[in-house]
């Protein structure tokens, strides 16, 4: 009998179509263990989304954890080998904290993972491949905001503002806080020119081609904002897409991206469904300066969460017999009910929803008859 695909959960389903699409792209799939020591997370925790890990004993006595992230895992094992460059996907859980559970929680993600010499192109295909999964989720209506490291670090080098100040500026940046950010650069000292560059920058978001138009004002010869905007354009000009949008306020640590950085969304969630971008910076902080790193995940649980739309609910075929009726007919019947297509629930005790329409009464006092 052929599995109907239409009764498998949208996760599910998913996780099928999304792994014909990657592997039609030569992404070959990754397995790993779901504990890692734990000394490992500690040196890197920063790069979490969550400082909140799970951790236990081992038998050796180490110190283990579940994993709460699958790229640093991937970053850690990453070998090219004779290869340029390694493509990987993966489907795996990570263990995180979760406001709405209230504890811990398995979520299932999906993703993948490019680590070796990232090419213009290996961008563009990185970022395609997260447009087509979010249409893949098969949502009405769906958008890649994007945007790069290099904005914001080009940005505040030319403004001349410190470490410190540079963390809580982009805190006020990716919350779009525009009183804070105004407030804050002034108490710093920030001239009146940067703060307006600022909140300026700030507020592009949406059309790519207006938005760049924007960018390329405030840098005014920035050399590292202006390598990053023509990437940005490069991605834009390649890609083609109208889902995909410039976001200024989408930004990350440091010391971990360096490159393009992409959120993506579906009408139904209220979050992103799919995190990317590119982490040289991590790589280099492993001790594998002459690696790149561009890759994205997809959360599973968000999609389920809010997505509801999996199987309709259906009445079955009871089939209601009981120890006199010979198991051959029992049987029988229900076989005819699932080659038919139907949904067929053998009972010896009927629920309360079962009438004369949709049972199949084989009882010896009704003779078999429906």
């Amino acid at each position: 009998m052929k599995i109907e695909l239409s009764t498998l959960k949208k996760s599910e389903r998913l996780s099928l179509s999304l792994r014909k699409l990657f592997e039609q792209y030569s992404y070959r799939k990754f397995s790993m263990n779901r504990m890692e020591e734990y000394s490992f997370y500690a040196q890197n925790i920063n790069f979490l989304s969550s400082k909140h890990i799970i951790t236990f004993s081992d038998s050796d006595g180490r110190l283990m954890a579940l994993k709460p992230d699958i790229t640093l895992s991937i970053a850690k094992t990453a070998s090219t080998h004779n290869e340029k460059l390694t493509k990987l996907y993966y489907i795996e859980s990570v263990f995180r904290l979760s406001k709405e559970a209230g504890g811990f929680n398995e979520l299932n993600q999906m993703g993948l993972e490019c680590i070796g010499e990232i090419t213009p192109y290996t961008v563009v295909e990185v970022v395609s491949l997260a447009l087509k999964s979010l249409w893949q989720i098969g949502d009405e209506e769906y958008a890649l905001d994007i945007s790069h490291q290099g904005l914001i670090t080009g940005l505040f080098e030319g403004m001349g503002i410190n470490r410190g100040d540079m963390s809580v500026m982009m805190r006020f940046i990716a919350e779009k806080n525009k009183h804070d950010l105004e407030s804050f650069a002034r108490e710093k000292g920030v001239s009146d020119e940067n703060t307006d560059k600022l909140l300026r920058f700030l507020s592009i978001s949406g059309d790519l081609a207006n938005g760049i138009l924007e960018l390329h004002k405030i840098s005014d010869g920035n050399v590292v904002m202006d390598m990053a905007i023509a990437e940005i354009a490069m991605v834009a000009n390649a890609i083609k897409s109208p889902c995909l949008r410039l976001q200024t306020s989408l930004v990350s640590d440091t010391d971990y991206y360096n490159g393009i950085l992409f959120n993506g969304y579906v009408s139904s969630v209220p979050t992103a469904v799919i995190t990317g971008g590119r982490y040289d910076n991590l790589l280099a902080r492993m001790g594998k300066a002459d690696m790149g790193g561009i890759g994205f995940a997809i959360c599973f649980d968000a999609i389920e969460r809010y997505m509801r739309s999996q199987i309709a609910a259906t009445v079955p075929t009871y089939v209601y017999y009981d120890e006199n009726v010979d198991v051959a007919r029992v049987y029988s019947a229900a076989e005819a009910v699932t080659s038919g297509g139907g949904t067929a629930c053998v009972c010896t005790a009927l629920p309360d929803d079962a009438n004369e329409s949709n049972t199949i009464d084989l009882t010896s006092g009704n003779g078999g008859r429906r």
